[in-house]
C-alpha cells in the first residue's frame, strides 16, 4: 500500500497530460505515444487479447481497447461484422482503415 501512496503523491506533483493512461507514470516524449488523444509508454500500448506491444501501424482502437491486427480480424469473424455485437462505429487506427479496403 505503500507503493500506491507514493504513486499517488507523485500523481498529484505531475500534470494529468504527462501521466501514461495504463499505468499512470509520467511519459517522457522520448518513450511516449499519443493514441486517441491519450499518452501511453511505448511498453504500456498493448493489445487487449495478447498483451503484445502495439505501435502506431499496427493497431485497431474498438471502443476504447486496443487489438493487434491479428486479435482485431479473429474478433470481427467471431462477431461477423462491426455492428453485430462489436457496436455501431467501425474501428479506427489507421491499419484499420487499409484493412477496410483490402476488404472491398
Amino acid at each position: 500500500h505503500f507503493q500506491d501512496a507514493a504513486l499517488a503523491y507523485h500523481s498529484k506533483a505531475i500534470p494529468k497530460s504527462e501521466l501514461c493512461t495504463v499505468c499512470r507514470r509520467r511519459a517522457y516524449p522520448m518513450d511516449a505515444l499519443i493514441v486517441d488523444k491519450k499518452k501511453y509508454h511505448k511498453s504500456c500500448f498493448c493489445c487487449e487479447h495478447c498483451r503484445n506491444k502495439l505501435s502506431l501501424g499496427n493497431y485497431v482502437s474498438l471502443h476504447g481497447h486496443f487489438y493487434c491486427l491479428h486479435h482485431y480480424k479473429q474478433l470481427l469473424k467471431s462477431k461477423g461484422n462491426y455492428d453485430n455485437g462489436l457496436g455501431q462505429k467501425p474501428p479506427t487506427g489507421r491499419s484499420a482503415r487499409e484493412m477496410d479496403a483490402e476488404q472491398v
